[in-house]
Formats: C-alpha cells, structure tokens, sequence
C-alpha cells in the first residue's frame, strides 16, 4: 500500500512539473518574436502592393495583424496631408526611402515626422531589366560596351525598331515599369534610369533643369506605354512592351515558373541599385513596437525570402540570382531627389 501511494505521489509530481514546464515554454515563444509574439492586441500594418503577398502571410501567420494593402504613393499622400496624429495604422512595410519621402514632406509643411523610427533593411532585392531575347540582339550593338542600361533604352525610347536594326513588325521601342507617381518600385527605376542617363547617382534637383535631362525625361514619359508591370510582360506577350524594370523578387521567380523563360533575359543594369524594405512605426502608435517584433521575426523574414527578396540567413527561392553581389548601399539618388523625379514624370505624362 505504501509503495503504491509513493507511486501515485511521484505521477502527480511528474504531472505538476509538466504543466510549469510547458507554461514556461509557452510564455517564451510568446516572447520570441515569433509568429504569434505573444499578444492578441490588433496591430494595424499597411503593406506596399508590391509586398502585398508579405502582409497576407503575416496575417496567416499571426491574426492580430490587420493588414492593409495599397500603393506606396497612395499611403504617401495620406501621410504627407495628415497634420494631426495619423489614425489606424502602426507600421508601413515599404521600400527606402519612401518614408524619408513622406517626412521631406511633411517637414517642408511645417508637419512633425509620421514615424518614431524606421527598422534597419529587412530585405533587399537588385533593381532588373527583363528584355525579350530578340528585342535585346538587336538593341545591344547600340549600347556603349555592349550592356544593356535605361541609358540605351532611353535614348532610343519610342523610335522605330526598324531603324535601330529591329524588325519592323516589332513597331517601336516600348520600355516600361510601374507608375512612379505611385508605385513603390516604379519610383525607384525611374531613379536608376536617371542616374543612368546622367552618369552619376549623386544627384541633385538642379540637374533636371536642362534641357537635355527635360527632353529626356518627355521622350521616355511619351514612350512608356501606361506604365506596364513585368506581370504584364508575361500575360500579354511582346505586343505589351519590349524591356521592364521592376525588382528580381518580382521578375526572377515569376519568370522560373513562365512558359516564356527561354525567351527572356534578366539583366542587373549599371548603376546597380537595389529595392530596400524597411517597417516604418508611426509615431504614437500603441502597436508599432509590438509590430516591429512581428515583421523582423521568423515569420516575417519567411514571409520575405518567401516572395523573393533577398534576407539573410534565409534560402532564396528559384529565380533569385545569389551569385549577383549586391552593393553595400541601395545605389540610388536622395530622398528628394527621387520625389522630384515622380513630380517630373507626372508632369511629362
């Protein structure tokens, strides 16, 4: 009888001891930064709608994300009108610099800063060309070196394929890429391409007011047709348009898994340059901190290298080219430089 209640005694002990094994072990992946960070509060996160496929894995993988899903342009002009506390949103997952850009803004308007901080780059991904294989064996004896850049393309930006080599059928030369005015990505090509076109990166407002750069910048607004994604590329064919810049997280994976990859090439144009995502807090946000944990989590770099950007320490999907170093910086002009030039472009279109 003694023996089995000393049994009995030590079970209940084993069991006891259980139960506050597991609660610690719950209360420190509640603290880890994991999915579920251990909290139940809503947080408000607005995503880039190039990062769109992010923020719906964050919310899968944690349901006290609400997300909201837009272009980065929209959420900057929200930001740069808003002079009293910004409602409803926590943080912005978006590419550098664009929340430099919203706070150049609001600065010139007398404004306080929308964010208390912004994170350290989270992921990274080159800026690409994506040109159909025939449209490139002709264009590339026009380009210096043999290379292809935006300062070639530009240059022959809307004249006739035929008389650059090209075939007629092929009608004129149609480079594109996202709105600049709204789309995170886009602004930052038309970045490149400048900088490409002037030979320099380190830019400033007072170069776009020559003539040349003002030429420029109307033949390659005029030539552009509605501002076509690489997704466009793919579904509509060559009829679509002829060379687009976007991101490798874009076109490297989508262009692994096309029907059409043996017949287009990607290429990392000089100046390099590269799409930088950051999380933005907003200032005064009861959740920013909370979900600043959340996006630089497990959940959050999966979620990144999942869709393509470059996250160190995670492995690339098919379509990211590692052997690709990228520079240590993003490559691109200033904050304001890069606004000026979306002011610029809409007043071209």
């Amino acid at each position: 009888m003694a023996r089995r209640l000393g049994a009995l005694a030590v079970a209940v002990l084993m069991i006891a001891g259980a139960v506050v094994l597991r609660n610690h072990i719950d209360d420190d992946s509640g603290s880890s930064g994991g999915a579920s960070d251990g909290g139940s509060e809503t947080v408000a996160l607005t995503c880039a709608t190039e990062l769109a496929v992010v923020c719906n894995a964050l919310v899968e993988a944690d349901p006290s994300v609400r997300a909201t899903v837009e272009p980065a342009g929209v959420t900057a002009d929200k930001l740069e009108a808003t002079s009293g506390a910004i409602e409803g949103m926590d943080g912005w997952l978006v590419e550098a610099p664009w929340p430099d850009i919203v706070d150049g803004a609001r600065q010139s308007s007398g404004t306080p800063s929308a964010f208390a901080t912004t994170s350290d780059v989270l992921a990274r991904s080159p800026l690409v060309m994506a040109m159909w294989n025939d449209r490139l064996a002709a264009l590339l004896p026009n380009c210096a070196n043999g290379a292809l850049t935006w300062k070639c393309v530009s240059e022959v930006a809307g004249e006739k394929w035929s008389s650059i080599g090209g075939e007629s059928a092929w009608q004129t030369v149609k480079p594109g890429f996202a709105d600049p005015i709204d789309d995170g990505v886009g602004a930052l090509v038309l970045a490149q391409a400048a900088s490409s076109f002037l030979g320099t990166t380190n830019l400033s407002r007072s170069d776009f007011e020559t003539d040349e750069f003002q030429n420029w910048i109307t033949q390659l607004a005029g030539a552009v047709p509605q501002n076509p994604t690489f997704e466009d590329m793919l579904a509509i064919g060559q009829s679509a348009v002829d060379v687009v810049g976007t991101t490798e997280a874009e076109a490297g994976p989508a262009l692994a898994s096309s029907r059409d990859k043996d017949k287009i090439t990607i290429t990392y144009p000089a100046p390099m340059a590269t799409a930088d995502v950051v999380l933005a807090s907003v200032d005064g946000a009861s959740g920013g901190e909370r979900l600043a944990r959340i996006v630089s989590g497990d959940a959050g770099r999966r979620a990144l290298a999942g869709a393509g950007w470059r996250v160190p320490d995670e492995p690339a999907v098919e379509g990211v080219d590692t052997s690709v170093s990228l520079p240590s910086a993003s490559g691109l002009p200033s904050p304001g430089v890069i606004d000026a030039l979306r002011d610029l472009w809409k007043g071209a279109r």
